[in-house]
């Protein structure tokens, strides 16, 4: 096993390396797409240990901020942040239609609209949700 010295050493590892493999060290990318009449070069990435979104915003900010990009050039972020995103956009929509018609049927069963608008707030609650519930609140259900 190599020690990290070895690894980082180039000269080390193509002397070795060379006895069984061609080794060469290119700056060049090794494959370019095209996609919409235009090229496409991919920079693929593992996140670890942080949030996906919270990384591609970082980076958007530091590529804005340090990269000076020419006249049509641009970045495009994808792979599973592009699918988180598609991901929220949907549940920006499904979660209001479906809390709706639960929130109805609470208002048609207890007849009462403060402990409609309160029991899915006390059942996420229950269930890990952090959600501030203000003390005048609470003490609706010991009226």
């Amino acid at each position: 096993m190599l020690d990290d010295g070895a690894r980082a050493d180039i000269a080390f590892l193509s002397n070795h390396l060379t006895r069984v493999a061609d080794i060469s060290v290119e700056t060049e990318p090794k494959q370019i797409s095209r996609s919409n009449a235009s090229r496409r070069i991919y920079v693929q990435m593992n996140v670890r240990g942080r949030d996906m979104g919270c990384v591609v915003e970082d980076l958007r900010e530091r590529i804005s901020s340090v990269v000076d990009m020419p006249p049509g050039y641009f970045v495009e972020f994808g792979g599973q942040f592009e699918n988180q995103e598609r991901a929220m956009q949907r549940l920006i929509l499904v979660v209001p239609v479906t809390l709706g018609p639960i929130f109805l049927l609470l208002f048609s069963a207890c007849n009462n609209l403060r402990y409609a608008a309160l029991m899915p707030a006390l059942v996420m609650r229950r269930s890990g949700v952090r959600i501030p519930l203000p003390a005048p609140m609470l003490s609706w259900f010991t009226h």
